[in-house]
């Protein structure tokens, strides 16, 4: 039509609006595709590409999936799966990670198997059979895989070798979150490691030495050996609660805005999430060399929120008030270093209720916040999705229900806002801003 524009061209701005406002640093707050496994079969791990053109994902049935994020659907350009050939283990997949060049990928499953793929070919490069399933995976530099185990150990792997690297004891249950993480001064690779046993453990891996143990069930930190007292960081850890996450704040700089804070040893930042609990805390300096954590700032999932709620918005249920407990965490990237937005600064947490409701908070961009920081927006995914499809696809009996933290899980986009959430359904469900 005349002064118009066609269909297709409608769709194409609103297409890169979309994209513009998932660059900018929105938070998610709306369905933006679902991801179907088949009856019986639900989702049981979740990693974006390093690329972030595809969502890798392992299921119940022992397989490991790679999804175009755009479509929803398997990806047919690599061979492999256009052949039905898919990555396999005989058990149910439980962790996974992709090498920093994202070439390759890191699987466990429930019998203890550990397997290293190529992603591009579809071959198994290695196979390593562990005495008990691993609960936590991380893939390293120098073609090095960390495993944390059910029973507390974490084991390093050697892609090259096949050889079992080193062991390192500390934790007394099993490791829920493992990554890997290099000083800025000394040019130290660390692994850190947070267990169901309320500890987090900072291991040198060249020396296969401990140098920091946060003991968070007694509020206190060790560092080489040294202990001293830090109730003021780790006043609001529940007792004897163990560790869901810990995730650093720099873990995605490569191609953002990279904050200064992050790159000094003694200032960077980390989130820790409890079990047992509607909390997360920010704490800094636990990859430094200094001998106590320095307290960020505190999430609340209780706590009143400055921004008033806006459409969409969960927070002023009654339901929203119960007490919620997170059983999983994720962080945003730090938004694009040429974004000139207002909101280009914003860094989002999703903390993952086990009522199934998604609670996003604001990260400070620095300094030391002393009142606890309520949700910036609260939705409820079980709700949302149903509004998106027009019928709901859970059993009345299962609406509102708490869940079993096993089952439930997130993973983030590595450059815009796109989140991915799965649970006890046979789907994974994607959402944008």
């Amino acid at each position: 039509f005349r002064g118009g524009c066609s269909s297709s061209s409608m769709k194409k701005k609103k297409k890169k609006k979309a994209l513009q406002q998932q660059q900018e640093g929105e938070h998610v707050r709306r369905p933006a595709g679902i991801l179907r496994f088949g009856e019986g079969c639900r989702p049981t791990a979740a990693a974006f590409s390093a690329a972030g053109d595809a969502l890798i994902t392992g299921s119940t049935d022992g397989f490991v999936e790679i999804w175009d994020v755009e479509t929803c659907r398997l990806k047919m350009d690599l061979p492999y799966q256009a052949r039905d050939e898919l990555l396999i283990h005989d058990e149910a997949v439980v962790a996974l990670a992709q090498s920093p060049e994202g070439d390759r990928l890191a699987s466990t499953d429930a019998g203890g198997v550990v397997k290293a793929w190529d992603l591009a070919r579809g071959v198994c490069l290695r196979k390593w059979k562990l005495n008990v399933a691993a609960t936590a995976v991380a893939f390293g530099k120098a073609n090095t895989i960390a495993a944390g185990l059910v029973d507390g150990l974490v084991q390093t792997l050697g892609l090259a070798s096949g050889a079992r690297l080193a062991a390192f004891r500390g934790h007394d249950a099993a490791v829920a979150s493992l990554f890997f993480e290099e000083t800025r001064k000394k040019k130290t690779t660390l692994l850190v490691s947070g267990s169901a046993d309320g500890t987090i453990k900072v291991w040198d891996i060249a020396t296969q030495t401990c140098l920091r143990a946060v003991d968070l069930k007694i509020s206190s930190t060790t560092n080489k050996g040294d202990s001293s007292s830090s109730k003021s960081v780790f006043e609001w850890w529940p007792q004897d609660a163990g560790v869901v996450a810990v995730a650093p704040l720099a873990s995605f700089s490569s191609g953002h805005a990279d904050d200064p804070n992050e790159r000094d040893d003694d200032l960077a930042r980390h989130l820790l999430v409890p079990a047992g609990s509607g909390r997360a805390g920010v704490v800094a300096g636990l990859r430094g060399g200094g001998k106590k954590l320095k307290p960020s700032c505190l999430f609340d999932a209780r706590a009143p929120a400055a921004q008033p709620p806006i459409p969409g918005d969960d927070r002023g249920s009654s339901s929203a008030k119960n007490n919620t407990t997170f059983v999983s965490a994720v962080l945003s990237p730090p938004p694009p270093s040429s974004s000139s937005s207002s909101s280009s600064s914003s860094r989002w947490v999703y903390c993952l209720g086990d009522d199934t409701r998604l609670f996003v908070f604001r990260v400070p961009s620095k300094g030391v916040v002393e009142d606890a920081l309520g949700p910036t927006f609260v939705v409820d995914l079980r709700a949302a999705a149903t509004t998106a499809t027009g019928s709901s696809e859970t059993t009345p009996a299962s609406a509102g229900k708490k869940m079993d933290a096993s089952t439930m899980g997130l993973a983030h986009h590595p450059h815009r806002s796109l989140l991915a959430t799965y649970g006890s359904e046979d789907v994974l469900r994607l959402w944008k801003p």
